[in-house]
């Protein structure tokens, strides 16, 4: 049975370690739609560190460097087993990069679980990448921080296949920075809206980006959330700057479900993108999250160790914003404090995280958002029961805090891995 969405009130959490106690007081206001909980974490919690120095993106031709299922860079995933890949180099990733934009997808894995893709050396990480069920195909985009060698590394809780398609690298040579906007629908296939209506199987058509939800005339690169809704047969999604045709997916759709993944593309010479709906009709939606412009007054990404930002399911308080281990009620704003908390710095400008929703009680979306007016986006679709996770790149308010809505009740987990600044 999901716990119940938590009373309102004032909540104490106290937690007694070798080093001494913690108390940490948090208030949940009346269950309203609209209504805020604020999540700050206790002072003396493990910091995240920067990994690397500032860096600038170079998007690239979205290139396949693993695939499993043809022993593309490495076979399959043995349950808690870790592998290293080798990226800084290929693919067109610079051989200096500090950090990768990726889709991983786990294929047909051997039982219900998650995967964490994380920098080599330092151990893995409390954190994950996606969570799957037995037998499904999840993908999600990630930027990722790589080791000193320009390695990463992928362990997953159980046998899976998996492909890795890299679009873009961060390294101190690179040739772009990037600003974050608060999320915009650019494209709704249900309505007409980007000049395009539900898609055949095995079709692509242009979608418009510069010029529109914010995006300048000298954008190189958008960084856009994709969704799929109510697909024909199981497929697939790939986003390309137009005029290529490259061996890489961006989403995989089975009949009937709705299934969003953050994309990150290079923009074509006219300042469009192409999506193609593979071997399944379906609507798509798009809702435009940043963009990447030449070196100037943008954001570089910094790559920061991997760490835990939230976790409701947290009953003792060492997570920031432990709700006492009950659910988020529908509709609740979750306001989390990120900047200049636990070694992040004060003057970012956005967060690259990964978002974890778990036990939703209804089928339903989250929106993160810089904290103000909730956009008419979405970051995660799921389906009551089902963990889905999936990545964003959240500007980050004037406060320094992030905010969550969801629709129904549910489980949220934020992951952090850099900051844009």
């Amino acid at each position: 049975m999901p716990r119940q969405p938590m009373a309102p009130g004032r909540y104490r959490v106290q937690l007694t370690t070798a080093e001494g106690t913690v108390e940490w007081s948090f208030t949940v206001d009346p269950a309203a739609t609209g209504s805020t909980t604020t999540a700050a974490p206790p002072s003396d919690l493990p910091n995240t560190a920067p990994t690397a120095a500032p860096t600038q993106f170079t998007a690239v031709t979205p290139g396949r460097l693993v695939d499993t299922r043809r022993k593309l860079g490495t076979g399959r995933l043995i349950a808690g087993r870790g592998v290293v890949i080798d990226v800084a180099g290929r693919l067109g990733i610079a051989p200096t990069a500090t950090a990768v934009s990726a889709n991983f997808t786990v294929v047909g894995p051997d039982a219900s679980g998650y995967l964490t893709v994380y920098p080599c050396g330092a151990g893995v990480p409390d954190v994950s990448t996606l969570n799957f069920t037995t037998g499904s195909s999840i993908p999600n985009q990630a930027v990722v921080p790589l080791d000193s060698k320009g390695d990463l590394c992928v362990i997953s809780s159980a046998g899976t296949d998996l492909i890795i398609d890299v679009n873009g690298g961060l390294a101190a040579t690179g040739t772009d920075r990037y600003s974050a906007v608060s999320p915009s629908r650019i494209l709704d296939t249900r309505q007409g809206v980007g000049g395009s209506h539900r898609r055949g199987a095995n079709t692509a058509f242009e979608l418009a980006v510069r010029g529109r939800a914010g995006v300048p005339a000298n954008a190189t690169a958008v960084a856009m959330n994709v969704t799929a809704v109510d697909p024909e047969q199981t497929g697939y999604v790939t986003v390309y700057p137009c005029g290529l045709a490259p061996e890489a997916s961006n989403l995989n759709v089975v009949t009937g479900q709705t299934r969003p993944n953050l994309v990150i593309v290079r923009l074509s010479g006219t300042g469009s993108v192409c999506l193609k709906s593979a071997e399944s009709g379906m609507d798509l939606l798009a809702d435009v999250a940043g963009y990447f412009i030449p070196l100037a007054a943008a954001a570089q990404f910094t790559p920061l160790s991997p760490m835990r930002l939230l976790d409701t399911r947290s009953s003792d308080g060492r997570i920031n914003g432990a709700s006492g281990g009950a659910a988020i009620p529908a509709q609740r704003v979750v306001k989390i404090a990120v900047a200049g908390r636990r070694g992040v710095p004060a003057d970012i400008e956005a967060v690259s995280v990964n978002l974890t929703v778990t036990a939703a009680q209804a089928d339903g979306y989250l929106t993160a958002y810089p904290c103000g007016q909730l956009p008419n986006a979405s970051n995660v679709n799921y389906a009551a029961g089902v963990d889905t996770a999936n990545s964003a790149q959240i500007p980050i308010s004037g406060t320094g805090e992030i905010c969550l809505w969801a629709s129904s009740a549910l489980h949220i987990l934020v992951d952090i891995n850099g900051v844009w600044g």
